[in-house]
């Protein structure tokens, strides 16, 4: 499952392309949390490229059946501030089921999670989850979007920084700290 966060609904809300989750209170998300601990696998990871990350989970086999939306409010600001995620999910291709009326919903949604995924970097955190079923799951979580792409189409540039000053002439364009790939059944930091 791939899990997007942000704090502007337009990152999700603008494509039609996802299905809207049944709304889960704070309360409700942390009793169910603490019945299903996971183990973290990837501590926050800042600035990580998602590109080629779709085409590599289909290669490895896996294909997306479900894709939804959501709006919380932050149990960090005691509720004061709303936040909105995506979540992607993938199974294993020989075990998907998808009936013939969400083909062309799942189309849409695939074409915006490689726009998320190839359009900005992320902070990135993954856990093995126990499932209800008793087996357990990849949960990757992307938050901290940073654009690679200002509004206009140019590239966001920054400056170089060593040691917290500014090195170079000039700002360059926004790069990747790291990036994750799939490669076999394994999700790969560079």
């Amino acid at each position: 499952m791939l899990q997007f966060s942000s704090s502007n609904p337009e990152v999700f809300y603008n494509s039609g392309a996802l299905r809207a989750q049944i709304p889960e209170s704070s309360e409700e998300r942390e009793a169910r949390k603490a019945l299903f601990t996971g183990v973290e696998l990837l501590p926050p990871t800042l600035d990580c490229s998602l590109a080629g990350l779709v085409t590599g989970l289909e290669q490895a086999g896996y294909t997306l059946v479900l894709a939804s939306r959501q709006s919380r409010l932050s149990a960090q600001t005691n509720h004061a501030k709303r936040y909105h995620m995506a979540r992607f999910v993938f199974v294993r291709s020989d075990e998907a089921v998808i009936p013939e009326g969400d083909l062309t919903y799942l189309a849409r949604a695939r074409e915006l999670l490689e726009s998320l995924c190839s359009d900005a970097l992320w902070r990135a955190r993954a856990y093995n989850n126990p499932l209800q079923d008793g087996r357990r799951g990849l949960s990757v979580n992307l938050e901290v979007r940073n654009p690679l792409l200002q509004p206009d189409g140019q590239a966001v540039l920054v400056w170089e920084k060593k040691d917290g000053k500014r090195v170079g002439t000039a700002p360059v364009p926004l790069a990747p700290e790291n990036s994750l790939h799939v490669e076999g059944d394994h999700l790969i930091l560079r």
